[in-house]
This record gives structure tokens, sequence and C-alpha cells, in this order.
């Protein structure tokens, strides 16, 4: 019998294994990046606009969590550096008020909030604060949306947006926690967990006046979902000039 093996035969028996672990090794290492990935896609905080750092990243996402956690409602924070291109035709036809109680309406929707949603713009300046129909009945009043709009305005005016936000994302945890917002309840049969982890940051905006029509559908920066309605109110201008639509 010829056992004698040609180069290629000789090339293939021992590259073949090789190439087999590098594969596995390369497939390894691509399970957790995807897993990153798609955890990443949904931010407990989106700043686009780079108004916070890492500190207060921290702290408002704990925030957002606990609420969450023992309200089963959102605090959802968005930052944009300036008005969309997809939403400047509106922002040029519409009333500057309805025009951003309209945006944070279609992103708490599309972010299927239920709670308080925060929209700010960097430029031009904007402080927008919404608040679910079911939230505002009593968990967090517009009363208490008003309170938290000036609270946070007060730094932001001073160009002190860590603060601002800290202050906010404190304000909504213990207002929520005063005016006795219905605890979660826990899942039949589950165990009960004396002290939960923090959670993600979500809300929805306030529902408009009976006297106000309803908006057609809008695009919006995000995918289109099912959400809850709000009437939002603040306008404020981070750095240069402030506003709040009050």
């Amino acid at each position: 019998m010829n056992t004698d093996k040609t180069p290629n035969e000789m090339m293939q028996r021992h590259i073949c294994p090789l190439l087999g672990s590098i594969l596995i090794a390369i497939l390894a290492l691509i399970g957790p990046a995807a897993t990153t990935t798609s955890a990443a896609a949904t931010p407990t905080v989106r700043d686009e606009a780079h108004l916070f750092d890492d500190a207060t990243l921290s702290q408002v996402t704990a925030a957002v969590r606990e609420i969450r956690q023992k309200f089963d409602k959102d605090l959802t924070i968005e930052t944009f550096a300036t008005i969309p291109d997809i939403l400047q035709p509106r922002f040029a036809a519409e009333d500057k008020n309805t025009f951003y109680e309209h945006w944070l309406r279609d992103e708490a929707r599309a972010a299927k909030t239920d709670g308080i949603f925060v929209l700010i713009v960097k430029n031009p300046g904007r402080l927008q604060i919404g608040v679910g129909d079911k939230t505002k009945a009593k968990a967090f009043t517009y009363a208490d949306r008003d309170e938290m709009r000036d609270l946070m305005l007060k730094d932001f005016r001073k160009a002190k947006f860590n603060d601002g936000m800290i202050a906010g994302a404190k304000f909504a945890l213990e207002r929520l926690e005063k005016n006795g917002a219905e605890p979660k309840k826990a899942a039949p049969g589950a165990p009960a967990d004396p002290s939960p982890p923090p959670a993600k940051i979500q809300s929805a905006p306030a529902a408009p006046p009976a006297s106000e029509p309803a908006p057609a559908e809008h695009a919006t920066t995000r995918p289109a979902a099912a959400a809850p309605t709000t009437k939002s109110s603040t306008d404020v201008e981070p750095a240069k000039s402030i506003e709040s639509n009050k």
C-alpha cells in the first residue's frame, strides 16, 4: 500500500484543523460582542447632546431604575444637540409650543414610555417635560411636573446641566414616593425582593386639553410604536437663553 502523501495533501492535513480552531475562536469573540451591542441599543438615558458627564449619567440611571423597580413607572430622558432635519419642516410650520408638545409625545410613544418624559434640546434651547395620563392623576401631577421643570431650569440657565439633571431625577423619585405612587406588584408566586436593583429610565408625555385636537401621525427620531400621551410644559435654552412654556 502506498502511504506517500503529496505536498497538497500534507498541507490540507495540518491546515484544516488549524482553520477550524481559528473559526471557533472568532465565533466565541463575536457572540458576547453581539449581546453587548443589543443591550446597548436601549440606553436608559439618550444624551445625544453630550450635556452630562459619566458620574451624572450613573446617578440619574440609578434613580430611574429605582423608579421603575419601585413604582413600575418610567423616567425617559432624551437630549438632542439640535432639532433633527426630519422635523425641521414641522418646526417651521407649527406654533413653537405645539411643535415641542407633539415631538415629545411622538418620542414617548415610540419609546413606549409610561410615566415621565424629559426632552432637552441644546440649540435652540428647550426643556420639555411630559407626564402620562395615568401618572398625572396622582403619582406625578402637572403641578409636580412644573415644579420639576423650574428646579431643573434654575441650574440649566447657569449651564449647570449635570446639577440640574441630577436634581430633576431625584425630585421625580422623591415626589413619586411622597404622592404614594402604587408600588410595583410582584408576579404571582414570585419571592419578595427586599432590595431590588435599580431599573431603567423611561416615561410618557401628558395628554393635551380636550379642546386640542389629537395631532396627526408625524415623523419621529425613533421607530414608531404605541405609547402613552402627555401634555408637556417646558422650554429651555441651555447656556444662552433658556425658555419655559408655562
